[in-house]
């Protein structure tokens, strides 16, 4: 229970830091044939400074797919974000 909440604030917590940068979906749907979700998909707005952001504004600087890992991620976990990326 403890770990959904530290999740869902996490993912809220950059979802609130990015919207006013630019366009921010939470539980992004990666592909329709598959149950595969990104936790938040961001796509910066060309007028955004996100220099105030610090590591997660230059993260943000391009479009891209965040993922909040409670733990350090094991080997499986990174393969599917990678994956996710890719498709």
């Amino acid at each position: 229970m403890t770990r959904e909440k530290h999740d869902q604030y996490c993912k809220q917590l950059a979802a609130e830091l990015l919207w006013e940068k630019g366009d921010v979906k939470r539980h992004y749907e990666i592909s329709p044939g598959k149950a595969r979700q990104a936790d938040i998909y961001f796509r910066p707005s060309p007028t955004a400074d996100l220099k105030t952001l610090g590591l997660l504004g230059k993260i943000a600087a391009t479009p891209c797919l965040l993922e909040h890992f409670y733990n350090q991620p094991t080997k499986i976990g990174l393969q599917t974000c990678i994956q996710k990326l890719f498709t």
